[in-house]
């Protein structure tokens, strides 16, 4: 039996983009502006587009929550979200955790697919991009793509990529950014600040639809939930870390509530379209204290290969135009998300972007399913969990490792090419993966699952061609605007 080969950062590439370096700004600013006024001319001519509330969970395990069968964790407002319209309950996040679950969201891209775009654009401008800044190089982000739809855009909680203009949002909480730091400001939008922007946002805005990104830091560290949500899982006999974990989860369930409360009182529920998954996954069972509970939950969430640090949960609301009470087995990509929203918000179905929309088997659940399999690689995982300060909880990784996996509707395979391992288990059977069944007797299904893999490895992970043509043009432009603007910190 041949292992996977893992060819990280070696697969092969689609050249792109030196051309666009030759392209007069002039002439791109033409083509953007006409390619825009075609798009929201094309939104016009039919039904006026909604607006997209896109909420982001922060670490909240796809067990976690009344909608997905928890017995403890209460989640009302999410339960009647999903109750309300369509669950894809096998959401798949491209990454356990967030950074780069999230870049997949901003551009629709795999994160190596990002590493590598990021690789060929620094070799068209022949200089290295420092670490944060990378997104302003990217014409296809999410906001600008809807930009071009006549859609305004605001940003609010985590954001890893530079500031929110840097992206492409008209607003946002991220304002500042230092290379080689974290965004600090904003980071406790709906938490330990208000979210009085979203609002100052909403009710500014003019005619155009609305693109709205809430990443609000929760249920993530501190596990600080207020005691009004501590109170609700009191006297359970739960383990100290999902005690607080729950209670997080509930404040984020509210947190959810009060912004759509927001949304009805403004009269603009009915026409927009609410979307709520997690970046990635967390375990943590109610009864066991795990060595990393407060900072990475069990080995089998956060940061590892397993079906819990990547499996999320997905609904789609819009009221009158999403099925209600509809739940769909489908195995569903972050990719799919961001061409689901592109094509909610009108944009042509031959625009270029990976993924595969769900907006026709929402609408029509008799439509063929778009996967058979979910993919996924991260270079960095974690395997076990080490007591570095015996009986204090405080511990760490005992390695780090590069691992992939292959996850069909009735096998999950994993493999860990740096140990010279393979896994493999019958997931919907053993959602938690506790019987490993990579023996002798399922060599045959070891093969058939190590052969998918190695194919996606060697067709699947190169960069698609950004949609305008103009990437590093664009880019350039952008990037000069930025630094020379007041009151912001970039480099």
């Amino acid at each position: 039996m041949q292992l996977v080969r893992l060819k990280i950062l070696e697969i092969a590439r689609k050249p792109f983009g030196a051309a666009a370096l030759r392209i007069l700004s002039a002439y791109f600013l033409f083509l953007c502006v006409g390619a825009g006024a075609a798009l929201e001319a094309a939104a016009q001519a039919g039904d006026p587009p909604p607006h997209i509330l896109f909420i982001i969970g922060d670490d909240h395990g796809w067990p976690y929550s009344g909608f997905m069968g928890d017995p403890l964790v209460q989640t009302p407002e999410l339960d009647a979200l999903a109750e309300g319209g369509t669950l894809f309950d096998y959401g798949y996040s491209t990454a356990s955790v967030c950074a780069p679950a999230l870049q997949t969201l901003l551009t629709g891209l795999h994160p190596h697919q990002w590493i590598m775009r990021k690789e060929q654009i620094e070799q068209d401008i022949g200089a290295r991009i420092p670490t944060g800044l990378e997104v302003s190089y990217f014409d296809d982000t999410l906001p600008r793509r809807l930009s071009g739809l006549g859609y305004r855009s605001f940003q609010a909680g985590k954001h890893w990529e530079g500031t929110f203009d840097m992206a492409g949002f008209d607003a946002g909480t991220a304002q500042n950014f230092t290379v080689g730091g974290l965004i600090k400001d904003g980071e406790g939008f709906g938490r330990a600040e208000p979210i009085d922007p979203l609002w100052d946002f909403v009710d500014t805005a003019g005619e155009e639809p609305l693109f709205l990104w809430i990443a609000p830091k929760l249920p993530h560290v501190p596990l600080d939930p207020p005691a009004e949500f501590q109170m609700l899982y009191q006297e359970q006999g739960l383990a100290d870390s999902a005690f607080l974990y729950y209670a997080n989860i509930t404040r984020l369930d509210a947190l959810v509530g009060e912004i759509l409360s927001g949304f009805s009182t403004r009269g603009l529920l009915e026409n927009t379209l609410v979307i709520y998954l997690s970046d990635n996954g967390w375990e943590q069972d109610p009864y066991v204290e795990h060595w990393m509970g407060f900072f990475l939950g069990g080995e089998k969430g956060k940061l590892s290969n397993h079906e819990l640090g990547y499996r999320t949960p997905i609904i789609f609301n819009w009221q009158g135009q999403v099925p209600s009470g509809q739940i769909l087995d489908d195995l569903v990509s972050f990719e799919d998300v961001f061409k689901t929203i592109l094509d909610y918000a009108g944009s042509p179905p031959g625009a270029a972007a990976p993924g595969f929309s769900l907006k026709q088997r929402i609408e029509d659940p008799s439509q063929p399913v778009a996967r058979d399999e979910i993919i996924g690689i991260m270079t960095s995982t974690r395997t076990t969990e080490a007591d570095w300060i015996p009986s204090t909880g405080f511990a760490g990784l005992r390695s780090i490792e590069r691992a992939a996996f292959v996850r069909t509707r009735d096998w999950r395979y994993l493999s860990y090419p740096d140990q010279g391992a393979i896994e493999l288990y019958r997931i919907e059977e053993d959602p938690f993966e506790d019987v490993d069944l990579a023996t002798f007797e399922n060599s045959d299904v070891v093969d058939a699952l190590d052969g998918k893999l190695q194919f996606w490895l060697d067709n699947y992970l190169t960069v698609p061609e950004p949609s305008s043509g103009l990437l590093s043009a664009c880019a350039v432009a952008v990037v000069a605007l930025l630094r020379r603007r007041g009151g912001r910190t970039y480099l």
